[in-house]
């Protein structure tokens, strides 16, 4: 049993919405009219959405790192492989 990621578009269909799978996927997959498949649904990401938070994310880490007052994290973990529990 193969999988494969197709995008499809919703079609109204009487009261119901369907989804139409491209022929070449029908032949490739050997899916039959009648046949039960089993769909793994997911919307599309929107890349820039996720680049805008990405980096949104980056500057608030930078402004965190400017002002932090302790110590790096590497000089954290220096300290803490050094302490005598």
């Amino acid at each position: 049993m193969g999988v494969q990621e197709v995008e499809a578009t919703t079609k109204k269909w009487g009261s119901s919405v369907g989804i139409v799978i491209p022929k070449d996927v029908l032949e490739k997959e050997k899916i039959k009219v009648g046949e039960k498949v089993h769909l793994f649904l997911r919307k599309p990401v929107d890349i820039k959405k996720s680049m805008k938070a990405w980096e949104d994310m980056q500057k608030a880490g930078k402004e965190i790192s400017k002002r932090w007052k302790g110590p790096s994290a590497v000089e954290e973990i220096r300290q803490q492989r050094t302490k005598e529990w």
